[in-house]
């Protein structure tokens, strides 16, 4: 088979020479073989070990909400992608608050959470789920003199 040579250039050492024989070979013969092994042979059956492999990932929104003031909070009013809410957490300067996820106005089970100085954190298990195109909110309620309520929303997504 006729293909690309390796250049000989005389300053090239041993072991760069040594890796480039061998990636002109893997081009030429259509087999690819990487240093971990997890994926080795023809493109196709690299493309499958990849296919196959996690495409769960976990992400977090952030933010603080106002100060002293009950609200809903539109963290995100329009979602590009689906996804699964795991947890909300949250911490107060001061005072005290709850907070209480929802997807399109539908409360998310154990997505609730009074808040004050220490951090606290809560499982999210049910009615947890987006879809593309929903909105996910944080209303806050039942205020008390609340002081920079910090929130982390902990949710998964699949990657396209």
């Amino acid at each position: 088979m006729s293909g690309p040579k390796v250049p000989t250039d005389p300053a090239m050492t041993g072991e760069v020479r040594s890796f480039l024989e061998d990636l002109t070979d893997q081009v030429q013969t259509g087999v690819f073989q990487v240093d971990n092994n997890l994926s080795e042979g023809t493109p196709a059956t690299i493309r499958t070990n990849i296919s196959a492999a996690a495409k769960s990932q976990a992400f977090d929104w952030c933010g603080v909400v106002d100060d002293n003031r009950n609200a809903t909070y539109h963290i995100v009013p329009y979602a590009s992608y689906a996804g699964t809410i795991t947890q909300l957490a949250t911490r107060l300067t001061s005072g005290s608050l709850t907070l209480t996820l929802d997807i399109n106005g539908t409360p998310v089970t154990g997505g609730s959470l009074a808040s004050d100085i220490s951090a606290r954190t809560t499982a999210c298990t049910a009615a947890n789920t987006f879809a593309a195109g929903d909105g996910v909110n944080l209303v806050a309620t039942g205020n008390n003199a609340a002081l920079s309520p910090n929130f982390v929303i902990k949710f998964t997504r699949i990657l396209d």
